[in-house]
């Protein structure tokens, strides 16, 4: 392969990424200027489409979009896909621990522990809707147990991060098996849906979702979400048996 070619390869390739960047840009811009976090996600999600239609057709008529940028743009898009879903580690640091051991001790029952220590969790982290666009190293790029646990209260933690660490914490106890708390991947309307089914012996499954508790009530719907409870997609709705 020649230079000229090498060169050619590498300048596409950083067009697609920069390409991929300004569409994550002008989104985040939308989201957050004529929308808000409050707003209804359909017309969120459209005038999306719309934007990033009219930003890539404008792209493709002045030539400065083929097949050397838009391969690279998808390829990038598979990373980031593949980098959201890589779990957490298991750098659970020593006051989580202390944490996690307290309210077990606390708690005859696993299951008033799963509770209580869901509850502690959550009240660690905001998870506002589309925050993911304005933070998103801290969904792509930071796996790491220890930070997300140290961060300052009422900071942004993904849901799906919150619901990962909260599995790790659970097993940590040593009073559920990995066969007891599963990691169950939903949807949203566009984005992944975490949850943790925590299966009992003598009722449905108790469902942990970190994303609903931070949601509702909202406009559409006056319900408040209760621990056993999940939201299933679009997630306007919550649905189950609270415990």
């Amino acid at each position: 392969m020649n230079k000229k070619k090498v060169k050619r390869i590498i300048f596409a390739s950083l067009k697609g990424i920069g390409l991929v960047v300004a569409i994550w840009i002008i989104n985040t811009f939308i989201a957050f200027i004529p929308f808000s976090a409050e707003s209804n996600a359909i017309h969120v999600i459209i005038t999306w489409l719309i934007a990033d239609f009219i930003f890539i057709f404008i792209l493709v008529k002045t030539k400065q979009l083929d097949w050397w940028v838009i391969i690279p743009a998808l390829t990038f898009v598979g990373v980031l896909i593949g980098l959201y879903f890589v779990p957490i580690n298991s750098n659970i640091p020593q006051n989580a621990i202390e944490l996690n051991n307290l309210l077990s001790e606390k708690n005859e029952n696993k299951y008033d522990y799963a509770k209580e220590l869901f509850f502690a969790v959550e009240e660690k982290y905001s998870s506002p809707i589309r925050q993911y666009v304005l933070e998103p190293w801290k969904v792509f790029l930071i796996k790491d147990f220890e930070y997300f646990w140290n961060l300052e209260k009422g900071k942004y933690a993904d849901s799906s991060i919150q619901g990962r660490m909260y599995r790790k914490l659970l097993l940590a106890s040593g009073r559920f098996s990995k066969e007891e708390v599963i990691i169950h991947q939903s949807w949203c309307r566009n984005s992944p849906h975490l949850l943790i089914k925590i299966t009992h012996p003598e009722r449905e499954d108790i469902w942990a979702d970190f994303w609903a508790v931070d949601n509702f009530p909202r406009a559409e719907v006056n319900k408040t979400y209760e621990f056993g409870l999940r939201t299933i997609r679009p997630c306007d709705d919550l649905i189950g048996t609270g415990y």
